[in-house]
């Protein structure tokens, strides 16, 4: 299917209908219009011989005609669950024993076993959701196979010059190219890179090596694939998080998101016409949830009035005030997007309003609305516009988005009365711009004023960085001069251990997650000498906005001290900064 097919597509199924022939559509995701004609085509009033087969291929698309879906027999072909299965699947389909008697050493018997394991692993490490990865990569057989192909070719080339299989070629060429070549993330492509150096390493040539210690998995080594086989059979049938190097936590967050995932669908699944059982209609208790959210929201901004606020409103010691100071021009910009959101939300509730009393028709996107309010969901057009562009803040449900709403307006109406210590990054639209911001300030003072009366010492803004530094939970916190406060985020996959100077240490108990202490966030001149995190013993932990992480919501890297062997360990664990809950 793509452009152009469907005229085809249609004559070749109306032959069959008179021949009982079979038909077969591929990628039908590249024609969904012609999906949606597809039931008219097959209805009853249709003759169509009993032997006629209609076969069609499809990626998962959510606008795929679910009338469709119902008619049809549906076949998946998804790769195993669990890590036994999956090493199980690649023995029997791939690994054979002239496959394993290709060259006589054993180096190439048990590097290719550890990157059949690193495929199974990296699979499934995908159910833990973000804590896993931060895109769930499609990972199959074509890039074990492709990675097990360069393996026998490079050792048959060290073979015949004589020489030892290269680590490091061997570690770029499956980590960087074959399983990073799917990779978009630069977070992702950080973690492939450091399971390699675990993994695809001359220790696992060690007859004590265990994967990520653990006695139950370790590297054998024969030339018959039925003892590996048999010892594949004798593996654990669940597996401990911590064999895919997370905290023992994991588990827990992967089983509240699956079931997370079941409630929702089964909510979504619920008649929207049904007896509420309390005595009252459904537009009467969507009427009550409008009534109650119209007395909850903020009073609207004006925007003269804003801007004769900011216009009296001081900055930092040494800069002037009002639109000269680049948070102020931040502040403008943030009140406005929520003056925006506020102006939305409170037409939609009005117009639910007058649509009750018939004086204007329900549209479709007020009955999306209404749908959304009843199962406590927050409607579409509050938090994406017209393109799909995100609007406001992202959550499912809708009694803590409108706490958000509130939290967000507390902030921005307190920073107008005054410039507030501490600032809670997650309530912000723009939480880079807010560091952008501080950063132009802070250089701005340090030009006025240089640290240490350093005149010699010019500052730009495209030579500084953040500075961060992790504030001990009984500090108060008070306004700083050259640069900000902020609080707000929680550490997952790890905990901040705020006693010896502060460093990352293992999560206790069944938290998945901690809250974070204080963190100032100022700038300094960009070391050009600097050869990175691991010679200084910080891991760059990433913030993200959402749970959700991805590029498009990484806001920065906040230096986090531990044990100068470990950055690979944490970046293994997934321990990220999030403004909001991972609940």
């Amino acid at each position: 299917m793509g452009e152009g097919q469907e005229g085809y597509a249609k004559e070749a199924m109306k032959n069959a209908f008179l021949v009982g022939g079979w038909v077969i559509l591929y990628n039908c995701h590249l024609g969904i219009e012609f999906m949606a004609q597809m039931e008219m085509l097959l209805g009853r009033d249709v003759e169509i011989d009993p032997d006629f087969r209609l076969w069609l291929t499809c990626e998962p698309r959510a606008l795929f005609p679910i009338g469709l879906l119902q008619m049809a027999i549906k076949v998946t072909n998804e790769p195993p669950k669990g890590l036994k299965a999956g090493l199980a699947r690649t023995f029997t389909t791939i690994i054979d024993n002239d496959f394993l008697e290709k060259h006589d050493m054993d180096k190439w018997r048990k590097v290719s076993y550890a990157i059949c394991f690193l495929h199974s692993t990296v699979i499934e490490r995908r159910k833990f959701g973000p804590l896993g990865w931060c895109i769930p990569y499609e990972f199959n057989n074509s890039d074990l196979e492709a990675s097990l192909t360069f393996l026998d070719r490079h050792i048959y080339q060290a073979e015949t010059l004589n020489q030892q299989p290269n680590w490091d070629i061997i570690r770029f060429m499956v980590c960087d190219v074959q399983y990073g070549g799917r990779i978009t993330d630069e977070k992702d492509f950080e973690l492939i890179q450091a399971f390699g150096a675990e993994w695809i390493d001359e220790k696992i040539l060690g007859s004590a090596f265990a994967f990520n210690n653990e006695s139950e998995y370790k590297v054998i080594d024969s030339t018959e694939a039925q003892r590996y086989r048999d010892y594949i059979n004798s593996l654990p049938s669940f597996e401990k998080p911590t064999l895919f190097f997370l905290n023992q936590n994991a588990d827990i967050t992967f089983r509240r998101r699956e079931g997370n995932e079941l409630l929702m669908t089964i909510q979504m699944t619920q008649p929207k016409e049904s007896d509420t059982g309390t005595g009252k209609s459904r537009d009467d208790i969507i009427n009550d949830y409008v009534i109650d959210f119209l007395s909850k929201l903020p009073p609207d901004y004006t925007e003269v009035d804003v801007r004769d606020i900011i216009n009296k409103l001081a900055g930092p010691k040494g800069l002037d005030k009002g639109f000269k100071v680049p948070l102020n021009i931040f502040l403008f910009q943030e009140i406005m997007r929520l003056q925006n959101i506020i102006g939305i939300v409170r037409k939609t509730l009005i117009d639910l309003r007058e649509v009750r009393e018939g004086n204007i028709i329900l549209t479709p996107e007020l009955q999306d609305a209404a749908d959304s309010i009843y199962d406590s969901r927050v409607p579409y057009q509050w938090l994406y516009d017209a393109n799909g562009t995100e609007i406001s803040w992202l959550d499912t449900q809708m009694g803590t988005w409108l706490s958000g709403l509130q939290d967000r307006n507390a902030q921005l109406s307190g920073w107008l009365k005054e410039r507030p210590p501490v600032y809670n990054l997650g309530f912000f639209f723009n939480p880079q711009g807010f560091l952008t911001a501080t950063k132009q300030e802070v250089t701005r003072q340090n030009q006025i004023n240089p640290p240490g009366g350093n005149t010699g010492e010019v500052w730009s803004l495209d030579d500084v960085e953040e500075q961060t530094i992790v504030r001990d939970r009984n500090d108060k916190a008070g306004q700083n001069d050259r640069g900000v406060i902020i609080r707000g985020l929680y550490l997952e996959g790890a905990k901040y251990a705020v006693k010896e100077g502060g460093r990352l240490d293992e999560l206790t108990g069944k938290d998945t997650f901690v809250d974070m202490p204080n963190i100032f966030v100022g700038a300094k001149m960009r070391d050009k000498n600097a050869k990175g995190e691991y010679e200084i013993g910080n891991y760059l932990c990433p913030v993200y906005k959402y749970k959700q992480r991805t590029d498009k919501y990484f806001i920065f890297n906040v230096k986090l001290r531990c044990e100068s062997p470990q950055q690979n360990q944490w970046k293994l664990r997934g321990v990220a900064l999030l403004c909001q809950k991972p609940l």
